[in-house]
């Protein structure tokens, strides 16, 4: 990086980029800290690195350069620019072949959201080659009940949890934020929330990690709000929990993968929890999730998996650093189940952030 910076290759701007969107937790969440930020602020100077960015996306092959279109773009969000990106993808015409463009500017016109990272853009390519127009009907039906002070930065995410509570809970989007946050904290002080987390003994976290909802009222939005109180109306069916202890008994048995899934709602109002294998085996402390489950969680609630390799699975209630890393990559909301004891397990909700509510537990019906 010094080497490119010191020479003045400007040539070389776009292995900057491919290097910049790789993730590198040694240096943190500040992007302005990047080796690649520090040397493309020497060679186009601090104020003209988003301009830079800018010219690489815009002049990069929509076809032959997708991918480097999609970094370049999430890169302009980490460093600020979200308002300009809007203006762009609003005010400006979209070349026919421009399939990134063109999914972004449909998607703000019609609900009003602007994905952020790479994962955002190829969910979004997913749903607008695979969902039906009934589908971004139903989309848009529900995203008008979202108060409008919560559509503020609304992500993908929030769109099938927008559209199970129109259909399944409309009360939910009648309430503020504040009211769904006290209603939460209501429901989980009767379901031994807080009592069980993983531990991160040995592992550098950063700030001090916290599962419990009362100490983070300023950090969970709409979306986390709703969508815990989905999935414990979900946990109060004992069809589903007698599913969810189905399939960790599986999963305890089975030394070669953890287990894993979505869970979402049918065209009947009832709740599935999908099982789906993982995309190798050979390790129980990980699951490793194939293209299947993306295919499907695009449209579905959460995506799932078990902590079932003991019974007393305590110091693993919740998720790991590995389960930050997916749900930091994915965007997905994301449940982790981990046996207590035999008939109980503990419930995390877990998305980006990372941001973790301990839901509390539930028993074997």
């Amino acid at each position: 990086m010094e080497q490119i910076a010191a020479r003045g290759m400007k040539d070389y701007t776009t292995v900057l980029v491919n290097s910049w969107a790789g993730g590198v937790p040694a240096w943190g969440n500040d992007d302005r800290k990047r080796p690649e930020y520090e040397a493309m602020a020497a060679l186009y100077g601090t104020d003209k690195v988003g301009d830079a960015l800018f010219a690489v996306m815009m002049e990069a092959s929509p076809v032959r350069q997708a991918a480097l279109r999609a970094r370049t773009w999430e890169l302009l969000m980490r460093i600020g620019e979200r308002d300009r990106l809007k203006e762009l993808v609003i005010s400006s015409a979209v070349r026919p072949d421009d399939v990134m463009l063109r999914d972004i500017k449909q998607l703000v016109d019609d609900l009003g959201i602007l994905p952020e990272t790479r994962e955002e853009l190829i969910w979004l390519g997913k749903l607008r080659q695979s969902a039906s127009p009934a589908y971004w009907k139903m989309a848009g039906e529900a995203l008008r009940e979202v108060p409008s002070e919560q559509k503020v930065n609304f992500e993908l995410r929030g769109i099938p949890v927008a559209m199970a509570a129109q259909r399944y809970a409309p009360d939910l989007l009648k309430k503020t934020k504040d009211q769904l946050f006290d209603d939460l904290m209501v429901r989980l002080t009767l379901r031994d929330s807080g009592k069980h987390s993983a531990d991160f003994t040995g592992w550098d976290t950063g700030s001090k990690r916290s599962e419990r909802l009362g100490t983070q009222r300023a950090e969970v939005n709409w979306t986390d709000l709703v969508a815990s109180n989905l999935a414990l109306s979900m946990l109060d069916d004992p069809k589903v929990s007698a599913r969810i202890f189905d399939i960790g008994d599986r999963d305890h048995q089975d030394r070669r993968t953890e287990y894993g899934g979505v869970v979402r709602i049918n065209d009947a109002g009832q709740w599935e929890v999908v099982e789906v294998r993982p995309r190798v085996t050979g390790s129980d402390i990980r699951f490793e999730a194939p293209q299947e489950l993306f295919d499907q969680g695009y449209t579905s609630l959460f995506h799932f998996h078990m902590h079932a390799q003991e019974f007393e699975n305590g110091t693993y209630a919740g998720p790991h650093m590995g389960d930050f890393g997916y749900a930091n990559s994915t965007r997905a909301n994301c449940l982790v189940f981990t046996f207590i004891r035999r008939d109980t397990m503990n419930v995390d909700y877990y998305r980006h952030g990372p941001l973790v509510i301990d839901l509390g537990t539930v028993h074997r019906p």
